[in-house]
């Protein structure tokens, strides 16, 4: 339980928020599990938890629901696994790497080779 800052006492409005192995058995992180890991899914519940933990302990936001937090966890784990380079204009020069011949690929480094054969996101952060 969290308890406030100001004067000890615990923070009552976070005693709905489902625990970890709660979410852990709920259908839609059941699926991300078998999909995954469950390290990983168990990660960014965790994570989760932690950010609505904060938040409605500062009045941010009112309680989310199940439902939310496991949205929340989804999204959090497919913004993990979606890979960093994305297709962007490359008007400053080309881009060239000299090794990528010499040695056999796995079929993952070929697929990976091929979604960012064209202009990516090789030195910018898109998200700032």
């Amino acid at each position: 339980m969290v308890k406030n800052k100001k004067d000890g006492s615990t923070d009552s409005s976070l005693r709905g928020l489902p625990g970890v192995d709660a979410l852990l058995k709920s259908k839609g992180l059941s699926t991300a599990i078998k999909a995954h890991s469950l390290s990983l899914v168990t990660g960014c519940v965790r994570e989760s938890l932690d950010a609505v933990r904060e938040a409605v302990s500062s009045g941010l936001i009112e309680m989310p629901g199940e439902a939310d937090i496991i949205g929340d966890v989804l999204a959090t784990i497919e913004g993990l696994l979606t890979p960093g380079l994305r297709p962007v204009v490359n008007a400053t020069g080309t881009v060239l790497h000299t090794n990528l011949g010499r040695a056999e690929l796995a079929a993952s480094a070929i697929e990976a080779l091929a979604n960012s054969a064209g202009p990516a996101n090789v030195e910018y952060d898109l998200k700032e």
